[in-house]
């Protein structure tokens, strides 16, 4: 499997497109080239006020990505050989009930391709990332752009985590760019998963977070 990421947001905002022209889509693609489901990002983007304390986007813009960016209406599990996939986008990985839908429904590995900025990455991307891992006992796999762009610049430290919380591999050394790689293991989740029964164990009713059914790909 060959994950990667990279943003259209700001190059959207330069050539001034339209509102809801551009969406942040994370495509699964087999072997055989087929394209599977996509879902966007589930809130079109991170909204950052007009003045912050320090720039985090473009010093003379307001970051406000839902302007252009159209938002997803599904959760989306989809197979890759033998693995259940979750897929999201970046700023999905702070909405927790977005990663235990997709889990409820299957999901063994947690795809979050993303551009965190420069600001909050520091401090927020592995922190949340371990956080989608532990709580719901996948593996999660991270890839980040980094760099910079117009008027700011992105973290980078794309990460391989497995459903323990544990870094397996993660690229972040020198100037951040390069390739991860580890192997995922069932045996491994399923061990997690048994020898601390989280997932079953759990006393809150599961309530869907959108009104549509699953959409899933049968691609192995």
């Amino acid at each position: 499997m060959h994950l990667e990421a990279f943003d259209l947001s700001h190059t959207a905002a330069r050539l001034n497109l339209g509102i809801r022209d551009v969406a942040q889509a994370h495509l699964a693609v087999d072997e055989q080239l087929d394209v599977g489901p996509h879902r966007a990002n589930r809130r079109g983007g991170c909204d950052i006020p007009k003045d912050p304390p320090v720039p985090l986007y473009h010093p003379r813009r307001s970051g406000t990505e839902s302007k252009w960016i159209t938002p997803g209406d599904q959760e989306v599990v989809t197979y890759w050989r033998s693995w259940q996939l979750g897929l999201s986008v970046c700023f999905d990985v702070r909405f927790p009930e977005l990663y235990r839908e997709l889990c409820a429904r299957g999901a063994e590995v947690l795809t979050i391709p993303a551009a965190f900025v420069s600001f909050t990455g520091p401090d927020h991307w592995e922190v949340l990332l371990r956080a989608r891992a532990i709580e719901n006992q996948a593996y999660v796999l991270a890839p980040a752009q980094i760099g910079p762009y117009d008027g700011g610049s992105t973290y980078g430290r794309s990460c391989i985590i497995d459903p323990w919380g544990t870094m397996l591999a993660v690229v972040g050394d020198e100037d951040g760019t390069g390739i991860a790689v580890a192997e995922l293991k069932h045996s491994r989740l399923d061990g997690v998963r048994t020898h601390l029964p989280v997932l079953a164990s759990r006393r809150f009713a599961r309530s869907s977070i959108s009104q549509e059914p699953a959409a899933t790909s049968h691609h192995r």
